[in-house]
């Protein structure tokens, strides 16, 4: 069940970065990914990978992982990820989206509310060790 959970999570990631445009709706602007492989490779790729137990969270620590970075002036990392895939989005004088619609590839659903969207898939503490 973990396997086919990481499977498709990380196969969501690789459809998102295939899909993903190479310009943003704002004044921001984005590089295509390099060496990105195609739909059938990245399956493979990813029924290759190894998935190991669970291990201790030794050392594990939140704060080692600043929640969201700073992108563009007053925007962080969230809000242009929000700007870039969201449909209609109005930001305010701080770059909070204030209006909008983002539609979730999970569960096939729009949302009209920004702190709806941009929810984790996989725990960073599982990438830690």
């Amino acid at each position: 069940m973990l396997r086919l959970l990481i499977t498709f999570s990380l196969l969501s990631v690789v459809l998102t970065v295939l899909s993903a445009p190479t310009t943003l709706k704002s004044h921001i602007s984005v590089r295509s990914a390099p060496n990105v492989p195609s739909g059938p490779d990245a399956l493979v790729l990813l029924n290759g990978l190894a998935v190991a137990v669970k291990g201790s969270q030794d050392g594990y620590s939140r704060p080692k992982f600043p929640l969201w970075l700073k992108q563009n002036g007053t925007c962080n990392t969230r809000e242009v990820v929000l700007q870039r895939d969201g449909t209609d989005v109005v930001v305010n004088s701080a770059c909070h989206p204030i209006s909008g619609s983002w539609y979730s590839p999970y569960d096939a659903a729009t949302w009209t509310k920004s702190v709806d969207v941009v929810r984790y898939t996989l725990h960073i503490e599982n990438f830690t060790h």
